[in-house]
Parts: C-alpha cells; sequence; structure tokens
C-alpha cells in the first residue's frame, strides 16, 4: 500500500519502527504538544524510506484517465446494482 501511496502521489515517505496505526500518531503529537516527548525519532526511528517509482506513476496516470473516461458510460449501471444490492428500486 505504501509503494502505491508513492508511486501515485510522487512523494517520498518515511516508515517508523511502529506502524500500528494512527492512535500512535496521536499519541506522538499530544506528547510533544505536552513537552512530554521529544520529536519523536528518539522513541520511534524511522526504518524505511518508500521512494515513489516514476515508471509506475505513469501507468497509474494512463490507468486513471481510462476510468475518468470509463465511468460516466458505466455510473449508471453501477448505481442500479448498488440500489439492487439494498434491496431499493433503480432511478434511471
Amino acid at each position: 500500500w505504501t509503494r502505491i501511496v508513492s508511486d501515485v502521489t510522487g512523494r517520498e515517505q518515511e516508515l517508523a519502527e511502529v506502524t500500528i496505526g494512527a492512535s500512535y500518531g496521536d499519541a506522538l503529537l499530544a506528547g510533544t504538544a505536552a513537552e512530554l516527548v521529544g520529536d519523536g525519532s528518539d522513541w520511534n526511528p524511522i526504518v524505511t524510506r518508500v521512494r515513489p517509482d516514476p515508471a509506475a506513476r505513469r501507468v497509474y496516470d494512463e490507468q486513471y484517465r481510462i476510468y475518468r473516461e470509463l465511468y460516466p458510460a458505466t455510473a449508471p449501471h453501477a448505481h442500479a446494482l448498488a440500489c439492487m444490492q439494498l434491496g431499493r428500486d433503480a432511478q434511471r
């Protein structure tokens, strides 16, 4: 997932040693605001950097372009299927 995010956005990501979710980041922000911890590097060091792949980004950009062209033609059908799944009449 992080590879895809970096490739699509073109941005490098730094991954900390512990990646258990937003609660860890929340704790860091609260501790920093309360001046109980430093910048975070001493209690959850960066262990990996994910660098974007320009070739992969070109592929994602082309796929997105195709999706943008395809969606208007298929949207009514997708919405009708969603209504069927929810047990409602489709609004066509």
